[in-house]
């Protein structure tokens, strides 16, 4: 979803803005936290990573902070990179099977500037069950019941 606004611009304009920095940033944090803190990778398993350089107390900087080693980190930063990259393949494609509908809300806002839910309704129609973030494009949602 923070990925949506990037990949609308990019479809539209052929390249970002400056407008959705923050968007990104907390899309990487997330994805981050996935990895780090959640072991939400498959490459890396259930593992706590992640460090607080933050000292509570006086003299905790005497205490080595728990870093991951050099070749963890870059496991890290590529399983991040991973999360990212199939986020903006369903948040792009999920722009792209919209798109003409999106060009229907644009002409009527800007003849009307506001929609009621009924008008938007019929411009756009009921919402679509394509690919969520979770069940990317191309790959089946796994059974809970294994």
């Amino acid at each position: 979803m923070l990925l949506g606004g990037r990949a609308a611009e990019h479809l539209e304009f052929g390249h970002g803005s400056t407008g959705d920095s923050d968007d990104l940033k907390r899309a990487t944090n997330i994805a981050r936290r996935m990895v780090t803190m959640y072991g939400m990778s498959e490459a890396i398993g259930p593992r706590y990573l992640d460090h607080d350089d933050r000292q509570p107390f006086l003299g905790a900087e005497l205490a080595a902070p728990n870093r991951p080693s050099p070749e963890t980190a870059r496991l890290i930063d590529a399983e991040v990179a991973n999360i990212l990259d199939r986020g903006w393949k369903v948040a792009t494609g999920a722009i792209e099977s919209e798109w003409a509908a999106h060009g229907r809300l644009v002409e009527a806002l800007l003849e009307h500037e506001t929609l009621e839910s009924e008008a938007l309704a019929a411009l756009v129609g009921p919402p679509s069950s394509g690919p969520r973030a979770s069940e990317p494009a191309g790959e089946p949602a796994r059974s809970s019941t294994g």
